[in-house]
């Protein structure tokens, strides 16, 4: 899938985030930039995820919505403003959103808008007893990251709950898709940011 980091801005400075080392962000960026890069992008890729730092930062995130559903079958977006889990109206924006939970408050959060909402945890920060109550406030399923920079793999048995998808993203696999950096920038190879 290919990501777009909007912005590399974030109200959070969370230790193990991997895109912590970015220090490029959009300035200028038109409205015929996002355009063409997505129109050549979407020749390779039918699913586009808006990601950052924190996406609802970016000063063009309607931009990038509205032309990302012009070009791509899907549009995702992760992010850990609670705002998109409220208004009924962005139900219906994003195919699905990823709510980062980074802290006690995030973990009381309810999905209120009809939106198709997966939790994300760093593997560390898991509890057995998580997908039920995640489920009971809403959301669609539970994404566990194994932590990038070291760690080891995350192992514990996962519940099989119906209606609730559990996954796990392996250390690594980020590494190597294709992304586009704020500045527009498009790269496959992250390694270096980490």
């Amino acid at each position: 899938m290919l990501k777009h980091m909007l912005t590399s801005r974030c109200n959070r400075k969370c230790e193990y985030c991997i895109t912590r080392n970015i220090r490029v962000d959009s300035k200028g960026i038109e409205y015929a930039q996002i355009r063409r890069l997505y129109s050549d992008l979407s020749l390779e890729h039918k699913e586009i995820m808006l990601t950052g730092g924190e996406p609802t930062l970016a000063p063009f995130l309607s931009i990038a919505v509205v032309t990302a559903k012009d070009f791509f079958e899907k549009v995702f977006i992760t992010t850990q403003n609670p705002i998109l889990l409220k208004p009924k109206h962005l139900g219906g924006m994003f195919n699905a959103i990823t709510f980062s939970m980074h802290d006690k408050a995030a973990l009381k959060e309810k999905v209120e808008n009809g939106a198709t909402v997966y939790a994300s945890i760093l593997d560390k920060f898991y509890k057995q007893d998580l997908p039920e109550k995640l489920k009971a406030q809403g959301f669609s399923g539970l994404t566990i990251n194994e932590e990038q920079r070291e760690g080891k793999e995350f192992t514990q048995k996962l519940p099989e709950i119906e209606g609730f998808s559990i996954k796990v993203n392996r250390k690594g696999k980020c590494m190597d898709e294709t992304i586009i950096l704020p500045d527009l920038r498009v790269i496959t190879d992250f390694r270096e940011f980490l």
